[in-house]
């Protein structure tokens, strides 16, 4: 079934690259980081190769995998048409060990702005020429994939350090990917990557990746440091959105009371007190949408959210006095009806537009209360 679903190549690719030969290789195992510990734990002869495929979803909103139930398929091409096929499964069985006890858990991969490692063993290729991806359903968004094969021989009793430079081969092939959309919604049904840059990679220098991937501890605190910033800059610009707002409206209300009548600069004041409750219902709408938190996000960071989120009470009360005594003065104690003409229901409407030149402002410069 995945020799079909990715040999089944139509007119549409005539360009690709044309495998001749299908070589068996192991299962794929997913890694979030890969340690040297596992690279010394391989047995590798003159034969065999272990490759490190990463791959990188992009940022974007809904770039992540969206059938979770659905496999990812890769097939690695060299220059002689051999080739490999592997079915990465979303979803894998992950164990860690505390203390004496190991407890099992799912991990689901290739989610939005992820870096997925996957590891194989399988037969030694020639220089890779092509690599192709597809879905098995849903789509997915990729940005940044680079693969990595290290042919031996290699064994348990052999470090990287321990492993001669004649005896150690590795290769690092980079691959040019900008946002490629996979599957549905408009996407690619397979797409093919070729290597943009091949380098061999010396020993000294893949101990140093391996070391900079063994860290996964410093990755998950920048990712709570650039939640925290984004966090912290969407309240500035709900700050500025609000502030510019009510000074648009009180300096709107003030020249019209001093330029032309009472009536006026009450529907411009009435009209632009509207558009704050309005930027003050959307900035809620949005509050109240879920915001995806790693298990090991601690309760600072859902404090951060939570105060951030609690900024539009104080506003929404304090907006919603001041239309109950303007209508109060305008319409109650100085016994005028309700009958609006139209030369003050523009200015009314007028008043609501300035909502959105306050978007515009917060935008163009918004005020950091830092």
């Amino acid at each position: 079934m995945l020799v079909m679903q990715l040999l089944n190549v139509n007119q549409d690719f005539q360009g690709f690259a044309k495998p001749s030969r299908l070589l068996p290789a192991k299962g794929a195992i997913i890694y979030k980081y890969i340690s040297e510990e596992r690279i010394s734990s391989l047995e590798l002869d003159t034969s065999s190769s272990f490759y490190i495929l990463e791959l990188c979803t992009s940022k974007d909103f809904g770039s992540g995998l969206s059938d979770i139930n659905a496999a990812i398929l890769l097939c690695l091409i060299d220059v002689n048409g051999d080739s490999l096929l592997q079915r990465v499964c979303s979803v894998s069985l992950q164990h860690a060990e505390q203390k004496n006890d190991v407890t099992f858990s799912e991990a689901i991969h290739f989610q939005r702005d992820s870096v997925d490692i996957v590891t194989f063993k399988g037969p030694k290729l020639g220089k890779i020429e092509a690599i192709w991806i597809g879905l098995e359903s849903g789509s997915w968004r990729l940005d940044g994939m680079q693969l990595m094969v290290i042919t031996g021989p290699l064994s348990m009793s052999t470090s990287i350090e321990c492993t001669s430079e004649s005896q150690f081969e590795g290769l690092q092939y980079k691959f040019e990917v900008n946002n490629i959309l996979l599957g549905e919604g408009g996407g690619l049904s397979i797409t093919e990557l070729r290597p943009l840059l091949i380098t061999e990679l010396p020993r000294n220098e893949f101990s140093t990746f391996l070391n900079k991937q063994s860290h996964p501890a410093t990755s998950l605190t920048n990712g709570k440091t650039s939640m925290e910033d984004g966090m912290k800059g969407y309240a500035d610009l709900k700050f500025s959105l609000l502030l510019y707002d009510l000074i648009l409206i009180l300096s709107g209300s003030s020249i019209l009371i001093l330029t032309t009548s009472e009536k006026a600069s009450l529907s411009y004041l009435l009209g632009g007190i509207c558009g704050f409750l309005y930027l003050l219902l959307l900035q809620r709408s949005v509050d109240g949408l879920s915001v995806p938190m790693s298990p090991s996000s601690d309760g600072k960071m859902e404090n951060f959210v939570l105060s951030f989120g609690g900024l539009k009470r104080p506003w929404l009360g304090l907006a919603l006095f001041v239309v109950a005594s303007v209508v109060t003065v305008k319409y109650g104690l100085g016994g005028s009806s309700l009958e609006l003409r139209p030369t003050e229901l523009f200015i009314g409407v007028a008043g609501f537009l300035t909502c959105k030149i306050a978007v515009v402002l917060a935008a163009v410069k918004p005020i950091q209360r830092s």
